[in-house]
């Protein structure tokens, strides 16, 4: 029964236990959904397996292809986001920040929110999207684009024109 149940998609680990009255208990733990890759129509895990499946499960979208050198890390870093600010992420695109055809971050990314903000991130700060309903509260109903992409512990907001 172990390897039946352990075989489905979306389960990380699993226990049964029998007890001398002839009570089993199954004890189930899943990977959580991180958001869709729409290049490869998979949902991704945080376990880093990857689903073919054809409904999102109300996770971001990655709508463009994130390097390899990038993507293992990717995983890693959204599997550290609450799962209520994940809900709160429409869609992932993989924007490296460039000057002048000069790559300044090649872990930036660029985040549209269903609440109709957007925010820049990097990798090594992603983290710090767990503060971002807090930090929406701040806004008072402003809306625009946040840069958390920063190692300043300053909120840098652009209201949108």
């Amino acid at each position: 029964m172990k390897k039946k149940i352990q075989s489905l998609d979306f389960i990380e680990n699993v226990k049964i236990t029998k007890h001398f009255n002839g009570e089993i208990i199954i004890e189930v733990e899943e990977a959580r959904p991180l958001f869709y890759n729409r290049n490869i129509s998979r949902l991704v895990l945080e376990n880093k397996e990857n689903i073919v499946t054809d409904s999102h499960y109300g996770v971001p979208i990655l709508i463009n292809y994130v390097p390899d050198s990038l993507y293992s890390k990717l995983i890693t870093e959204m599997s550290k986001i609450n799962e209520n600010v994940l809900a709160l992420i429409s869609e992932m695109e993989y924007q490296p920040w460039k000057s002048n055809d000069v790559i300044i971050d090649d872990t930036r990314f660029f985040f549209r929110m269903n609440d109709s903000n957007s925010v820049y991130v990097n990798l090594y700060h992603m983290e710090k999207l767990n503060n971002y309903i807090e930090i929406y509260a701040s806004l008072e109903g402003k809306h625009g684009t946040l840069y958390l992409d920063s190692s300043s512990d300053k909120i840098s907001f652009s209201e949108y024109k």
